[in-house]
């Protein structure tokens, strides 16, 4: 799959729709196969779209705060639910997923 695929499911929102059974909590760094780093500015993600990613692959998604207002990021499954978000970074903020 390739990443140019991803933003199609990510949103940048506000609120929180966590659920108590998040299988994506059982992941740690020490899974991690890869980072992409994508770069949040006003109205707009940013990201290298060459990166593949491989299926079963454990991917670190960070997300970096360039802009001038706060950003956070949502990562959608294909029906709109959500799998996991990078809650409102401050301007210059980072903060990771792990999927």
């Amino acid at each position: 799959m390739l990443l140019a695929s991803l933003p199609l499911v990510m949103l940048s929102a506000c609120g929180s729709d966590d659920t108590d059974d998040d299988p994506t909590d059982a992941l740690s760094p020490e899974d991690v196969s890869q980072t992409v780093e994508f770069m949040a500015t006003e109205y707009e993600f940013g990201a290298d779209a060459s990166t593949t990613i491989v299926a079963g692959e454990v991917v670190r998604f960070r997300l970096t705060n360039v802009g001038e207002l706060d950003h956070e990021m949502r990562v959608l499954d294909e029906n709109g639910q959500l799998i996991d978000q990078i809650e409102r970074l401050v301007p210059g903020a980072s903060g990771d997923v792990l999927l």
